[in-house]
């Protein structure tokens, strides 16, 4: 069997699903020929940088999100540019890594696979001198590519889309170590599902449509009074999903609503379950990270987001309008405007959700395993 380490980090939802999803793929069709050794590198550190690094990025997400866009930029330097920025980085870096490198060289894995920019950056100059394992492979979890992604020294990169691979050409990646597999999620997001049959499963009225909120794993955001809002300003009648995440405060809230629309709102706390409810919904109204987006995508949802945070986000929102997959709104008129637009127009519903699944990759993460041990 070949023994592959994955290192995420839990600093947002996404690099640590990804890495989730790739176990899974590997469990489902690889399950005699790969062992996977998952690692979330925060985890391993001090919780001195725990708090310095994860701890402080979700506050900046949640409060200060142009400052986060801010800091996004001046990261992502110009290919080939020494920075003093970078070595004070990688210097930061060094002193709290020495826990996940030791586990690294007990488990001696023939691959390491990085769903996470910051242990890929670090062990960049390992690559080189093949010091922990054979191979080393990135996988970029949005559909750009930012300058902490590029890697000189790693072997493989697997990326969303054809345009994210000529970035990371143009920034100095050979182009034969880069394929175009799409973002890893998990393999019941490759199911076929009947979207009225995954209404009545959820007790929910199979006639109406179906909008779907999703305030992401933190339960960042105030989809209470969104959703309040979006009930007293369009009159067709129709339903919401609201997924609350992790944050109880949120979905208390949610909760105390429901009890003004019974029949037309469901609150869900934190699931493992998001494509149940993906199923049985005909749009989402939801920030734009990668996993939720090829999640989405999947599912032939298509998605409304309404102030995007600048970043990565602001890239995945500008790859949909593109190719007619989702709709942007800066305030809460245009949200109503455009969910009402979607309830109104079902040719265009249409046409997005066919579209949604057109630029799917449901199998992003088989894809990326095969191409892994045919190299091996």
């Amino acid at each position: 069997m070949k023994k592959i380490v994955i290192l995420s980090g839990s600093t947002g939802g996404g690099h640590v699903k990804a890495a989730r999803s790739l176990e899974l793929w590997a469990k489902k069709a690889y399950n005699d020929e790969v062992e996977i050794i998952n690692i979330d590198v925060i985890k391993h550190m001090s919780s001195v940088f725990k708090k310095m690094y994860a701890d402080s990025y979700i506050n900046i997400i949640k409060y200060y999100p142009a400052l986060y866009g801010h800091l996004y930029e001046i990261t992502d330097l110009a290919k080939n540019k020494k920075a003093i920025l970078k070595e004070m980085r990688y210097y930061f870096e060094e002193l709290f890594s020495k826990r996940f490198k030791k586990e690294i060289k007990q488990i001696n894995p023939d691959c390491i696979i990085f769903t996470h920019f910051l242990p890929a950056e670090h062990m960049n100059k390992s690559a080189a001198v093949k010091k922990y394992a054979d191979k080393y492979a990135v996988v970029v979890t949005d559909f750009d590519v930012h300058s902490l992604w590029v890697q000189d020294k790693m072997d493989i990169f697997f990326v969303a889309t054809d345009e994210t691979a000529a970035r990371l050409a143009d920034r100095g990646i050979d182009r034969d170590k880069i394929h175009v597999t799409g973002i890893p999620i998990e393999p019941h997001f490759s199911y076929e599902y009947s979207k009225r049959q995954s209404k009545i499963d959820l007790g929910l009225n199979p006639e109406l449509d179906t909008v779907l909120f999703m305030a992401g794993a933190y339960g960042v955001g105030h989809i209470d009074t969104m959703i309040d809002d979006l009930f007293k300003g369009i009159d067709k009648k129709f339903q919401i999903i609201a997924l609350t995440g992790s944050n109880k405060e949120l979905f208390q809230s949610l909760v105390k609503l429901n009890e003004k629309y019974p029949y037309t709102l469901r609150v869900v706390d934190f699931t493992n379950e998001v494509n149940k409810y993906m199923a049985a919904s005909d749009f989402a109204v939801t920030k734009t990270g990668g996993l939720t987006t090829s999640e989405c995508l999947a599912m032939g949802v298509p998605i409304i987001t309404m102030n995007p945070i600048p970043g990565q986000e602001e890239k995945n929102t500008d790859y949909l309008l593109e190719n007619g997959v989702g709709l942007k709104t800066s305030d809460m008129a245009g949200l109503i405007y455009r969910v009402n637009s979607l309830l109104n127009n079902k040719d265009l519903l249409l046409r997005m959700q066919k579209n949604a699944r057109d630029i799917a990759h449901p199998k992003a993460g088989f894809d990326i395993l095969h191409k892994l041990l045919e190299d091996m």
